[in-house]
């Protein structure tokens, strides 16, 4: 999954395939708008191919009508503490982690329907924030391209927030506010209006997680 200081408890999503693993490091580098964070991904992981897919064509091959790479940084709380060896010390590709996480007693939510939801991902539920990113592009010779840094063992990504929401456990989805809105727009950062039990690495650490 893709999704703080230390955002070792933030997951991301996928727009076509869903998968989630534990960032390590992701942070706001704009006050905005557009509002800015820069994402950090281990080159060799599940995640980081599905989030940097290849989409210069559509699924009928179609250059104009391109797939947005987006995702979901979910910022998990002290609850959901079981969930971190599934999704940080293992691949997708060798583990079912919606399996996995499921028999930890944390089922992955889908949206409640595609034609009144702006996300398509699943999600895990009763995260203290969501921030639904989309990866910020330029123009270059091979069509448009993510901005992002080799960074050694990490590509860093420039992605912009395009939504972010909270958990609504009456209706078990994700309650979205745009940031169009010109009134009570929620907080960009994690650090602001989160409660205490949100799930951050220091605390990971303090528990021995990590």
């Amino acid at each position: 999954d893709d999704n703080d200081d230390d955002d070792d408890n933030n997951n991301g999503t996928t727009a076509t395939t869903t998968n989630m693993n534990i960032m390590t490091y992701c942070m706001p580098v704009s006050i905005g708008p557009p509002k800015l964070w820069a994402l950090s991904m281990f080159k060799d992981t599940k995640t980081r191919e599905l989030f940097l897919h290849d989409n210069d064509h559509d699924d009928n091959g179609d250059s104009g009508n391109k797939t947005p790479r987006k995702g979901i940084l979910q910022l998990l709380t002290r609850d959901h503490a079981a969930l971190v060896p599934i999704l940080g010390k293992q691949s997708g590709r060798d583990i079912d982690k919606e399996q996995a996480c499921s028999e930890a007693g944390w089922k992955w939510a889908s949206p409640p329907s595609p034609t009144d939801c702006c996300y398509c991902q699943q999600v895990i539920p009763s995260c203290s924030l969501y921030l639904q990113v989309q990866v910020v592009e330029e123009s270059s010779e091979q069509g448009e391209q993510p901005i992002m840094m080799d960074a050694g063992d990490h590509w860093v990504v420039l992605c912009q927030v395009i939504n972010t929401g909270e958990w609504d456990t009456a209706n078990h989805c994700i309650r979205w506010r745009t940031l169009e809105d010109d009134d009570d727009t929620p907080p960009m950062s994690p650090i602001d209006g989160i409660g205490d039990n949100a799930m951050y690495s220091g605390w990971l650490r303090q528990e021995g997680h990590l």
